[in-house]
């Protein structure tokens, strides 16, 4: 009815007010959506952001337990080569002792029971073997 009147008229009038009336409604809706969006995204961030926060840690956590069990290692390394150090200096004292029984003006050397002469010859073993590494000591 109004499309054929043109200009403002009362009724153009009210039907321009209703349509932007409609569409400011339309508006605040689509901006209240936009809004809950923005909530959601900044919940979103501060999650990823904690996230990452807590992956540093641990990150920093775990080299930490690495750095530890690494100088325990190199410590226990150490220890390993100083037992093997003075098992090998115990066994020259057994070989040197044995030595000196056979010089002159001593006390004749007493013989080995069995069980003497297999622990000599087990720590003999155990410092060749201790001074072997990798492979060389899988072969034996």
């Amino acid at each position: 009815a109004s499309r054929g009147k043109p200009g403002i008229t009362s009724e153009n009038d009210a039907n321009i007010l209703r349509a932007i009336a409609i569409v400011t409604d339309q508006l605040a809706v689509e901006e209240g959506k936009l809004n809950d969006m923005r909530d959601k995204s900044r919940g979103i961030q501060q999650a990823l952001e904690e996230i990452e926060r807590r992956r540093n840690d641990l990150i920093r956590e775990q080299a930490w337990r690495q750095n530890a069990v690494y100088q325990s290692m190199i410590m226990m390394n150490g220890q390993h080569t100083e037992f093997n150090r003075l098992l090998g200096l115990g066994n020259q004292l057994l070989m040197a002792r044995q030595g000196l029984a056979n010089v002159p003006l001593r006390l004749p050397q007493a013989d080995l029971d069995k069980k003497q002469t297999d622990a000599l010859e087990k720590s003999r073993r155990d410092l060749e073997l201790s001074r072997l590494k990798g492979e060389a000591k899988e072969r034996l």
